[in-house]
């Protein structure tokens, strides 16, 4: 799974945010950071449906529902606001 995290009021900076794929009961699977413009990816992810949790301390943390199927790359984006 890729994709970019990006903030809804570009002077807020999106590097180091933590990605988090958690199975549907909420246990973490894998973590990851975000680079300085907000680019991340996780792999492998095996299929199957999984919440995924952005976070950084001065964005609102969003939590996204993601469906991985079996050789198909997966793109996930997402579009956090200010606190």
């Amino acid at each position: 799974m890729t994709g970019v995290q990006t903030c809804a009021l570009p002077i807020y900076s999106v590097g180091q945010a933590y990605v988090t794929v958690l199975d549907l009961n909420g246990t973490k699977l894998f973590q990851t950071r975000t680079n300085s413009n907000g680019y991340y990816s996780i792999t492998p992810i095996p299929q199957g449906t999984y919440n995924v949790r952005f976070t950084k301390s001065n964005l609102i943390t969003q939590i996204l529902v993601q469906n991985i199927q079996a050789g198909i790359t997966s793109i996930l984006n997402a579009i956090m606001v200010p606190r």
